[in-house]
């Protein structure tokens, strides 16, 4: 009954958002603001319809897919930051991008039970009943304050708010770094979504490129005082190669652009391989399993080794020149 409900609700809240076609969002003249409308609309629906799939006896595995829409949605958020509704209460910006924040953390824990396994089938997979139901009770605390009834219409009419004739005044220092938070333009409601997005991802590329310097200049990554600078950099790397996919129409890359953001999405990938086994590591030195600990150590540190020397012959971080 619940589900069904659920449903409802996704079906209302697509029908009194604004109104933004799906063929009209491939048009190089929408605006920022426009692009907003949709995009954020459609990933809240997705984003409840995710979120109401898990169940209590739900395998981590089952996670997976639902991680990924809710960081896309999360994502959206902040990539239309600047397009947000101003409200009675400004601190909903705080509140929502918190609540996905653990949704996202949470969830990801419990799948990856799953990925350290280094399986691809879900039947190969084989699990400590206690340790999955430790870790999914904090996703079911989250599904419960994410689909609570108050919380969704907030959402709702959060989003169904954004308007050129009622625009939000975000603070850099409520965005996320990953985004606008250090890049210097602010687009407006009205300004071209296609040249506001270019901005936003030559930006990232800017700042990544210093970052670059820093991680590359790592010797033994697990023992590095600069491991945060190696996450930062990666995830930033990420957010490029994500919003270039999230809008391809928009972006419309020559062949030499789309060369440059396959290369990117490899180093993506690459490091999201020894992101895994430095949690595999984390998780064998947290079970005091010294000698797979210590294999791993000597796995990541060639790894990585691989890693830079491919990287530094291999990666230009730009786009868009």
């Amino acid at each position: 009954m619940k589900s069904f409900v659920l449903c409802l609700f996704v079906l209302s809240c697509l029908l009194v958002f604004p109104t933004v076609s799906k063929s009209e969002t491939t048009d190089l003249d929408l605006s920022y603001g426009q692009l907003a409308q949709y995009e954020l609309s459609h990933s809240l629906a997705d984003s409840l319809q995710a979120a109401g799939a898990i169940k209590v006896d739900s395998l981590p595995h089952e996670g997976k897919s639902l991680r990924k829409i809710i960081g896309r949605f999360r994502d959206m958020i902040d990539i239309f930051a600047y397009a947000l509704p101003a409200t009675a209460n400004d601190a909903f910006f705080t509140e929502l991008r918190l609540n996905l924040d653990t949704g996202y953390e949470q969830v990801g824990y419990f799948k990856d039970l799953f990925d350290v396994q280094g399986v691809d089938d879900p039947a190969d997979a084989q699990y400590d009943s206690k340790e999955v139901n430790k870790l999914l009770k904090p996703v079911l605390r989250w599904q419960k304050s994410f689909l609570n009834e108050s919380f969704v219409q907030k959402m709702s009419n959060y989003i169904a708010g954004i308007s050129s004739a009622n625009p939000g005044s975000l603070k850099k220092s409520e965005l996320s770094k990953f985004y606008w938070k250090q890049v210097g333009a602010e687009p407006a409601f009205q300004d071209n979504a296609r040249d506001s997005l270019r901005d936003l991802v030559k930006g990232l590329l800017k700042k990544a490129r210093q970052e670059e310097k820093v991680a590359l200049n790592m010797d033994k990554i697990l023992r590095s005082k600069d491991i945060e600078t190696f996450h930062d950099f990666r995830k930033r790397v990420r957010a490029v190669v994500e919003i270039c996919q999230y809008f391809p129409e928009i972006f419309a890359f020559g062949a030499d652009d789309q060369a440059t953001l396959a290369l990117l999405d490899e180093l993506v990938s690459r490091y999201g391989d020894l992101h895994d086994n430095i949690i595999r590591f984390e998780r064998a030195e947290a079970q005091n399993e010294k000698k797979k600990a210590k294999k791993l150590e000597v796995l990541i540190d060639e790894q990585w080794s691989t890693l830079k020397k491919w990287q530094n012959q291999t990666i230009t971080l730009r786009l868009l020149d």
